[in-house]
């Protein structure tokens, strides 16, 4: 077994060759060993990982003074690099990646200690970071990663997804399988992507794709828009509205604070669309068969007319086509629009 160990503790000179942003600090290529899992732990400083279709990897470590107005010349940085700990070690099949302060009395950081990693595609990936973002792309295998202070950004994921940031959006494309992505201070973004995909923020809108399968979002701050969805979509806003665009599958589409723009391409078991502060406009498909319970303030719909001669009532219940998909709206202070 081959085992390759890097401890720096820098009490010496170091001849690394490194520049301000652009050079590496160090790094470590690890080669002729059967790499499953690559983990990475950060106090400071952004993660990338990229896999790649050979067996070896390469790490890559990039060290930047924290207050990014300021400079630091490559003898401030060694010198400050005196007082962290960075380790990379390869064993039983795991690459380990660790930045730290020797001491946890360190109040302040001064360095941002940063990771590139390019390995193999099929490994799983244990990654942290308090305060950068992360990167991933071309991997497949359980893949948890988190950050307290930065943005996530993955392409090509294949496998066992969870993510979380406390402090930045999240970015996805071209991505399978199982999806758990969670943000607390940013946006999301997902496109093109297929799996069972879970996404929620507390602070930011939501844009979703050219998604297929079970897809769930949920946001406390922002509007929720998706387009070209196929399979199953569930969605939930406190804060903003919803426009869905040629979805196909079953739908529920929920806000506290906005309207709901619907453009049902094909139903599925159900569409349940309902606000509690803004108008509902639908276009489905009257050709399919349906079983409808529709309320809100008012309704107006000329193809409603023919199911209900009411709906001035802001009710109307009854069956298209024989019935079928169960199809139900709710407007508490609106109007709804049925095409």
């Amino acid at each position: 077994m081959k085992k390759y160990r890097i401890v720096i503790f820098l009490s010496l000179a170091i001849s690394f060759c490194m520049a301000q942003n652009k050079e590496p600090f160090t790094t470590k290529k690890i080669t002729g060993v059967n790499i499953q899992n690559v983990k990475i732990n950060t106090s400071g400083g952004g993660i990338k990982v990229f896999g790649t279709s050979g067996k070896d990897a390469e790490v890559k470590v990039f060290v930047n003074p924290n207050n990014s107005n300021k400079t630091a010349s490559k003898s401030e940085i060694e010198e400050e690099m005196k007082n962290y700990i960075l380790e990379i070690e390869y064993k039983d099949g795991s690459i380990t990646c660790v930045a730290k302060p020797k001491t946890s009395e360190m109040k302040r950081h001064k360095l941002s200690i940063a990771f590139e990693v390019y390995s193999p595609s099929k490994v799983d990936v244990n990654l942290a970071t308090a305060g950068g973002g992360i990167t991933l792309d071309n991997l497949e295998g359980d893949l948890y990663f988190q950050t307290s202070g930065g943005g996530i950004t993955v392409s090509k994921l294949k496998g066992k997804v969870n993510g979380k940031t406390s402090g930045g959006g999240i970015k996805m494309i071209d991505s399978d399988g199982f999806i758990t992505m969670k943000t607390s201070g940013g946006g999301i973004s997902a496109k093109s992507s297929e799996g069972n995909i879970d996404l929620s923020t507390s602070g930011g809108g939501i844009q979703l794709s050219q998604l297929k399968g079970t897809i769930k979002a949920r946001t406390s701050g922002g509007g929720i828009d998706s387009e070209d969805i196929k399979g199953s979509l569930d969605v939930s806003t406190s804060g903003g509205s919803i426009d869905l665009n040629q979805i196909s599958g079953d739908v529920i589409a929920r806000t506290s604070g906005g309207g709901i723009d619907a453009n049902i391409v094909k139903l599925g078991k159900i569409l349940k669309l309902s606000t509690s502060a803004g108008n509902i406009h639908a276009n489905i498909p009257f050709s399919e068969g349906m079983d409808l319970d529709i309320k809100g303030n008012r309704i107006k719909s000329d193809k409603l007319s023919k199911v209900s001669s009411n709906l001035s009532s802001g009710r109307v219940k009854g069956r298209v086509n024989g019935g079928g998909a169960e199809v139900t709206m709710t407007a508490s202070s609106g109007t709804i629009f049925v095409e």
